[in-house]
C-alpha cells in the first residue's frame, strides 16, 4: 500500500501548490492514500468549508489538524459530520474534542489515521499525547492492520520519542508543525516508518510560510503584526510510504519535495 502524506498546507499560495501537484504525484507514486494536514489552509490560522473542500477536490483523502484547529468556528460542524474525513488531536480535552482518529476502507483493508498535539513548548491544556495515543490504539484501531498519526508538536524530541515508543505498533509516525522538512525518515527497527516533520506546502519566499517583512518584524520588535501570508516559490513537501497491508509494518519512507 502506497501512502502519501503533506506537511502543512498554508493559506492560498499552499492550497494552490496542492491543487497544482497532488494529482500528478498521486499518478507518479500509485497512491492508495493521501493525508494532508490543514491546520494552517485558511489565511495561515485553522480550516473553514471552503478550504476543506478544496484540499479534497485535490485529492486529499484524510486532513489532519493542530494547535490552530478551533480558530474558524465551523470547523466543529465539519468535524461532526460522520461523512467528512477531517479530524482533530485526539488529546485535547474530552470536551473539546469532537473526532480525533478515523478509519478508512483502502482497496478492502481498515487504516487507522490518528491526530495528535505535543505539550512540550505549546500551551493550552492538553491530555498526555501517549496515553491517548494507547487509548486509540486499542479501541479504534484494534481491527485496523495499517495505523498512521500526525503527531503535530514542536519539540524534536517529543516527536522522536513518540516514534521509538510505538515501534511496531504503528506503521508510519510523522511530524508536523514546524513546517520545515527534516533529513530523518527512517524505517525503525520494529517496521514503523517516521519523520520529524514533514515541511510545509506554502511559499519558501517567506518565513515558514509568512511574508518576510512581517516575520523580521516581530523578531526585530517585538510587537505582534497581522498575519499575512507569503507569495512565490512555492513548493509542496511530504513523504511517500510503502505498506505492506497484510501486518502493517513499513517497508520504505521517501521524502518528496517539489516546486511548481
Amino acid at each position: 500500500m502506497k501512502i502519501l502524506c503533506l506537511g502543512d498546507v498554508v493559506a492560498r499560495p499552499g492550497r494552490k501548490i496542492v491543487q497544482q501537484l497532488l494529482p500528478g504525484l498521486r499518478d507518479e507514486h500509485n497512491c492508495d492514500l493521501v493525508i494532508v494536514n490543514g491546520e494552517n489552509a485558511a489565511g495561515g490560522s485553522g480550516i473553514d468549508k471552503k478550504c476543506y473542500k478544496e484540499l479534497r477536490d485535490a485529492g486529499a483523502d484524510v486532513i489532519t489538524l493542530g494547535d490552530h484547529t478551533w480558530r474558524r468556528p465551523e470547523v466543529r460542524d465539519l468535524l461532526r459530520r460522520e461523512e467528512e474525513r477531517l479530524i482533530c488531536p485526539a488529546n485535547y480535552p474530552p470536551s473539546r474534542v469532537v473526532r480525533g482518529s478515523i478509519v478508512v476502507s483502502v482497496e478492502g483493508v481498515s487504516v487507522g489515521v490518528a491526530n495528535l498535539l505535543g505539550r512540550t513548548f505549546l500551551s493550552g491544556a492538553l491530555d498526555c499525547p501517549f496515553a491517548a495515543a494507547e487509548r486509540i490504539l486499542s479501541d479504534d484501531f484494534a481491527d485496523a492492520p495499517v495505523r498512521i498519526v500526525d503527531f503535530h508538536g514542536e519539540a524534536t524530541s517529543e516527536k522522536n520519542a513518540f516514534g521509538l515508543h510505538f515501534d511496531g505498533r504503528v506503521s508510519v509516525v510523522f511530524g508536523t508543525h514546524t513546517h520545515i522538512q527534516t533529513a530523518d525518515e527512517q524505517v525503525l527497527p520494529n517496521g514503523t516508518a517516521y519523520i520529524t516533520d514533514l515541511g510545509m506546502c506554502g511559499s519558501r519566499a517567506g518565513v515558514i510560510g509568512l511574508d518576510r517583512d512581517v516575520a523580521i518584524q516581530r523578531f526585530l520588535t517585538g510587537m505582534p503584526s497581522t498575519y499575512r501570508a507569503a507569495e512565490g516559490n512555492e513548493q509542496l513537501s511530504g513523504i511517500v510510504i510503502d505498506v505492506d497491508a497484510t501486518n502493517g509494518q513499513a517497508l520504505s519512507i521517501h521524502r518528496v519535495l517539489q516546486s511548481a
